[in-house]
């Protein structure tokens, strides 16, 4: 059975059940749990499935290639919220880097009504927002682009990356736990994180009500690396109260 006839086969059954475990897909499809585990990072990347702890389950079905512009639009309200209440902990005059990321992207036309600002960033998106304020001072990294997302990735991204010292860092990840820290689904934006988290002073995590209680396949951090979560009004109380008996300072953005 070829990658392409497996691939429809898993999104037919996701769709279908909407939660599946990774032991029923591996039994069914006579594939190793490696293999599972490279089709369904592929099929989260074109967006018809997210990867949870165990298994995937049922997100939207597309027919399209990954497109920003789609991702963009998912739980737009809740980034709005995110981005809003995260622009709040950045002052004037402070340098900043942005990881690319679709839960960022609303944050440029808040850093806009910035001044002075000096800004890091891959993503092109952002890069162009933030630069029609002429008082702030834009790096776009170096890197290769990934055309659907239109941001940068890559050993020159990291690179240009590690070469500042910014005060302050805005990083998303797939999914967070207390107790397997920060995850993300594929190894290269994984590593791309790790580089950011490494060389600010401090890194503020941005992630909507959904990534919590979530595993991604590849580990970025533990929590003492992370002093701050931004998310949004859909956060439940729970999830919230848990992050912050471990000492991280969560910011739940208020419904507008």
């Amino acid at each position: 059975m070829g990658q392409y006839e497996r691939h429809k086969i898993i999104v037919d059954i996701v769709q279908q059940q909407q939660n599946v475990p990774i032991n029923t897909l591996i039994e069914l499809l006579n594939v190793s749990d490696e293999t599972i585990r490279r089709d369904l990072i592929a099929l989260e990347k074109k967006g018809q499935l997210r990867r949870v702890r165990g298994g995937a389950v049922y997100e939207s079905p597309t027919t399209n290639a990954y497109d920003i512009s789609d991702r963009i639009k998912k739980k737009q309200r809740e980034k709005e919220e995110i981005c809003r209440e995260a622009a709040k902990l950045v002052q004037d005059g402070e340098s900043i880097a942005i990881a690319s990321s679709t839960t960022a992207m609303a944050m440029g036309k808040y850093l806009a009504q910035k001044t002075d600002l000096t800004v890091v960033t891959n993503s092109i998106f952002l890069a162009n927002q933030m630069s029609s304020n002429q008082s702030n001072h834009v790096i776009l990294t170096g890197g290769t682009l990934w055309n659907e997302e239109q941001h940068l990735m890559g050993t020159l991204t990291k690179l240009s990356f590690s070469q500042y010292r910014v005060d302050k860092a805005f990083i998303s990840v797939s999914g967070i736990t207390p107790d397997d820290g920060l995850t993300e689904y594929t190894e290269e934006e994984a590593e791309l994180l790790k580089t950011v988290i490494k060389y600010s002073k401090s890194t503020i995590l941005l992630l909507d009500y959904s990534k919590f209680n979530v595993i991604a396949f590849h580990k970025i951090a533990d929590w003492d690396e992370i002093k701050e979560v931004v998310t949004d009004s859909n956060a439940s109380k729970k999830d919230v109260e848990a992050y912050e008996r471990m000492g991280i300072r969560v910011h739940r953005a208020q419904r507008q």
